[in-house]
């Protein structure tokens, strides 16, 4: 199933390829989705805005403040995570404009210590999120139950049909379990030791089954510079963080909803897609905490409407590089992205520079009959398939804010 056979040492817990690899593959949620409001603004607008900041690089740090007074612009701060890049801003400009402001980027450039610099773009970036033109079903009823079903007490662990196939073996539902029980059981593995990081639109930590998983070290708000990730849900596509998480770490036996895929690791979340996005946000969160993620998962990327060609910017492009070298003492952090659900446009997942980026593990979607769903992209950069909900009439997976509402998200979707 999964095309990976050398070994790893992430952690002593992972020992094995196959459990290790299943693991993996499966933290991505894969949905059609829709652009919230501030992105369609955008997008409406002609995709991108410019702001009143600039990304510069300067390889002799001490001259940056000077070199941002003696331009005009106001210095802030050196990037972390970077020796040599610097954040400027430029007072005078306006915060969003329509046009960029080359005279202002070649004014930079034009002193010998700098060698170049960049004028930062709000961009727009798509959840991999539910559309409801097409919605699956929680369960059938069937004839045949799972020899595990018994092994977890969690409310909907006998629906998940992705880990242990409750459903009647017959010609139309070929056997699609992917053999994680026993991994669980007998070689013990469960995610325990392992850090995840779900950049996306927030993450609730309080709710019942992630609070026990949740890591603080590891989450940061990058929407509004807080350390507090929970979701805004004023508007209703901010669960779709949450759902991440949860089908990576939804505690076990606790009665509650599923079972996560890794039950025993901790999660964390960057909320990064509550607004528009910059190469200097994105590239915060591609290396956020780096010497304590293991891995960094991304259900989101450009537009997936057949029309646009697009990815990491300069800086994020040098993160995710400086994630795979130093992350992971050294091991290299993960990044999996979704391969894109823009197949219905036409699009494919090569146009997406996150996802045919040779740093990232790009992963597609099944259906429940082991095909491909109708949204999710070809490329040659897909590396991993998981499953994930079909079209109309077939089952979807379980996750907690679609099962399981939380109070707070109830309340604001009512």
């Amino acid at each position: 199933m999964i095309p990976f056979s050398a070994q790893t040492d992430l952690q002593s817990d992972f020992q094995g390829n196959l459990g290790f690899w299943t693991l993996l593959a499966c933290i991505i949620t894969f949905f059609p989705s829709m652009i919230n409001g501030e992105s369609a603004m955008l997008a409406e607008h002609g995709y991108h805005h410019y702001t009143n900041e600039w990304v510069v690089r300067i390889p002799q740090d001490s001259l940056a403040s000077e070199i941002s007074n003696k331009k005009g612009f106001t210095y802030v701060n050196r990037i972390e995570g970077f020796d040599d890049m610097h954040l400027f801003v430029k007072e005078s400009q306006p915060k969003m404009q329509k046009v960029p402001s080359h005279h202002l980027s070649a004014h930079l450039e034009s002193h010998e210590a700098v060698l170049w610099a960049e004028q930062q773009v709000a961009k727009v970036r798509q959840r991999r999120g539910l559309l409801n033109r097409r919605e699956g079903i929680l369960a059938r009823r069937e004839t045949d139950r799972s020899r595990y079903e018994g092994v977890f007490n969690d409310e909907y662990w006998k629906l998940q049909w992705y880990e242990q196939d409750y459903r009647a073996k017959n010609t139309k539902f070929p056997t699609l379990d992917m053999g994680l029980v026993p991994v669980y059981t007998e070689l013990n593995i469960t995610g325990r030791g392992v850090r995840v990081c779900v950049i996306d639109d927030g993450l609730e930590y309080t709710h019942d089954d992630l609070k026990d998983n949740f890591d603080p070290e590891i989450s940061y708000n990058l929407n509004n510079s807080t350390f507090d990730v929970l979701p805004r849900y004023e508007d209703p596509i901010n669960a779709h963080g949450t759902r991440c998480a949860g089908e990576i770490a939804m505690k076990a036996n606790n009665s509650k909803c599923g079972v996560g895929i890794a039950f025993n690791a901790k999660v964390g979340g960057i909320k990064l897609l509550d607004g528009p996005t910059t190469d200097l946000m994105e590239a915060k969160a591609i290396q956020y905490a780096l010497d304590k993620v293991d891995i960094f998962t991304g259900s989101w990327g450009p537009l997936d409407n057949g029309l646009v060609v697009d990815g990491p910017g300069k800086l994020a492009s040098l993160a995710l590089e400086n994630g795979i070298l130093k992350g992971r003492k050294g091991r290299g952090a993960l990044y999996f992205f979704a391969g894109g659900n823009g197949k219905v446009s036409d699009d494919n997942c090569a146009c997406d520079g996150y996802a045919s980026s040779i740093y990232t593990i790009t992963v597609a979607s099944a259906t429940e009959l082991g095909k491909p769903t109708y949204y999710s992209e070809r490329c040659s950069a897909v590396m991993v398939t998981t499953y994930s909900g079909g079209s109309t009439g077939q089952i979807k997976i379980v996750r907690p804010t679609h099962l399981c509402l939380s109070t707070s998200y109830q309340h604001h979707v009512k």
